[in-house]
């Protein structure tokens, strides 16, 4: 299976941890401290103080994983789980590809 999200920038595919709801809120806390929205630094800002961190996000993160199928189950750990990670405060429709092969 492969999931694809259809948005360059403003979201991703992460696989982690889903057995504490405080390790999403770490993640989050340490792509803001790491890559910071609204950084002086950052040139590229067309749609707002999270425009350059979004594409810095998504580059690390990826927008498409491949997992696994067997038995008819993605074959994640057993704490694993498959999340859509937000790089924008704003409300966003989403688009996800799946893939079967």
């Amino acid at each position: 299976v492969v999931p694809y999200i259809c948005h360059t920038h403003s979201a991703s595919l992460i696989i982690t941890g889903n057995e504490d709801a405080n390790l999403l809120l770490d993640v989050e806390d340490y792509f803001q401290i790491s890559i910071a929205d609204a950084n002086p630094n950052y040139r590229h800002n067309n749609e707002g103080d999270f425009d350059m961190s979004g594409h810095i996000r998504s580059i690390l993160t990826g927008e498409s994983k491949t997992i696994p199928v067997v038995a008819n189950k993605l074959a994640l750990g057993q704490y694993q789980g498959l999340f859509l990670y937000e790089h924008r405060a704003d409300e966003n429709n989403r688009k996800l590809l799946i893939t079967l092969s």
